[in-house]
C-alpha cells in the first residue's frame, strides 16, 4: 500500500468522522423534523393548497420556490411536490423554468454538502478501492453520468454517492 493510501484498519481522524456525522445528523434532523414534528402538517394537501393560493400573487415566490429547493431536497424530500407546486403557481413554462433553476440548486448543495463534510472520511475508509472506481467512472465521463441518472435511486442519494466517489 503506498504512503499516500491510508490502511483500511487505521482508524479515521476524529475531524473527519466528525463532518460525516455532521453531513447524516442534518440529513437525519431534516427528515425527522418534517416527519414527527408540526411541521409536517405543511406537507398536507389543504395547507400545500393555502399556501399556493398566497403565492400566486407574491413578488417573492419564486425566491422562495428555489429556497424550498435547497434547504428540502438535501434531506431527502422528494421534489415531485415542489415540481408540482412550481406548475401550479407559476404554469406550465414559467413553471418548467423555476423547476429547473430549483432541482440545478438543490443538486449542487447536496453535491456539496456530501463532498465538504462526507467525502475524505469515505477515501479514507475506502483507500485503493475508491480510487480505481473513480478511474472507472471518470473514463465513462459524461455519459456515464448520464447513465447514473437513470438508475432507480432517489436524486438526493445520487447526489451524496457522486460526491463521496468524487
Amino acid at each position: 500500500m503506498s504512503a499516500s493510501t491510508p490502511s483500511l484498519s487505521s482508524r479515521p481522524p476524529r475531524h473527519l468522522v466528525v463532518r460525516f456525522l455532521i453531513l447524516g445528523a442534518i440529513v437525519a434532523g431534516g427528515f425527522a423534523a418534517l416527519r414527527f414534528t408540526p411541521l409536517r402538517q405543511y406537507l398536507e394537501t389543504s395547507a400545500l393548497a393555502a399556501l399556493l393560493d398566497q403565492l400566486r400573487g407574491a413578488w417573492w415566490a419564486p425566491l422562495a420556490l428555489l429556497a424550498a429547493y435547497v434547504v428540502l431536497l438535501p434531506i431527502g424530500v422528494p421534489a415531485s411536490p415542489l415540481m408540482l407546486a412550481g406548475g401550479a403557481v407559476f404554469g406550465i413554462a414559467q413553471g418548467f423554468v423555476w423547476n429547473f433553476l430549483g432541482t440545478f440548486a438543490a443538486g449542487v448543495a447536496t453535491y456539496f454538502l456530501g463532498r465538504i463534510l462526507g467525502r475524505d472520511f469515505v477515501r479514507h475508509l475506502a483507500g485503493d478501492r475508491l480510487v480505481r472506481l473513480e478511474k472507472r467512472l471518470a473514463r465513462r465521463g459524461f455519459w456515464g453520468l448520464v447513465g447514473i441518472r437513470f438508475l432507480p435511486f432517489p436524486f438526493t442519494v445520487l447526489n451524496y454517492g457522486l460526491a463521496l466517489v468524487g
